[in-house]
């Protein structure tokens, strides 16, 4: 008896946050003259960033607003838990699972401080707007890349500084720490988000680099390697006999 009380119990807390989760409002369906929008501002501008060392284990993704995510390259099997309808790819390789359910679009970035950032806000910032359910945004261990793009999201949407974007984010994955030119960008996008607030600058996206192709073998040379390792292993048969 008692076992199955326990078990309604838990059921029914699930249901109520399963609920809730569906009937909470999503980050980018919150206007700006409503109390959420202000609310929100207020945490990320009072936000202390990272409280102690950083942890040594992390989650695969961890939710920064209601509905948009960060997580490394581990995150991606379980988006449909999370209810993530888009898929935000920030690194070279653009790996797409093969159930996947979720909408999916890369950017080719590099870890690199030489790495320009700016140019990709025209395609992430719509892009996470988009999202129905959820967006995560991932790289590879979901800590530099990732978290510039997310920051300076933070930065459009709720108009607020670098710094206090970052404390915000790190405040809900403390692993999460953009590489030296990414933070010197976002610097430089605050000063451009007070020239032209919720806007992003429209640059030309620097092209996707080619593989180089590689070197076709001819068919002749490859039959005189196949006809040379005969030989050679013909060679060694004689000796052992």
């Amino acid at each position: 008896m008692k076992s199955f009380k326990n078990a309604l119990i838990v059921l029914i807390c699930f249901t109520s946050a399963t609920l809730f989760a569906a009937n909470r409002p999503l980050f980018n369906q919150i206007k700006e003259d409503s109390p959420q929008y202000h609310q929100i501002r207020q945490a990320i501008l009072t936000a202390k960033g990272r409280v102690g060392p950083k942890p040594t284990k992390e989650d695969p993704l961890n939710e920064i607003l209601p509905g948009l995510y960060i997580g490394s390259l581990k995150a991606l099997p379980i988006t449909q838990k999370y209810r993530i309808s888009h898929v935000l790819c920030c690194r070279k390789e653009f790996i797409l699972p093969k159930d996947r359910r979720a909408i999916f679009r890369g950017m080719h970035l590099s870890d690199t401080p030489a790495q320009s950032i700016l140019p990709y806000f025209q395609i992430a910032f719509p892009f996470i707007n988009s999202s129905r359910t959820g967006v995560l945004v991932h790289c590879y261990k979901g800590h530099s890349r990732s978290a510039a793009v997310t920051i300076a999201y933070l930065m459009y949407k709720f108009d607020v500084p670098f710094r206090a974007a970052l404390n915000f984010v790190q405040s809900k994955r403390p692993t999460c720490q953009p590489n030296q030119g990414f933070c010197r960008q976002l610097l430089s996008y605050e000063a451009y988000l007070k020239q032209h607030p919720h806007s992003y600058p429209k640059m030309s996206i620097p092209a996707t680099p080619k593989k180089p192709a590689k070197a076709k073998k001819d068919k002749k040379s490859k039959k005189q390697t196949k006809k040379n390792k005969k030989k050679a292993k013909k060679k060694k048969k004689q000796l052992v006999g």
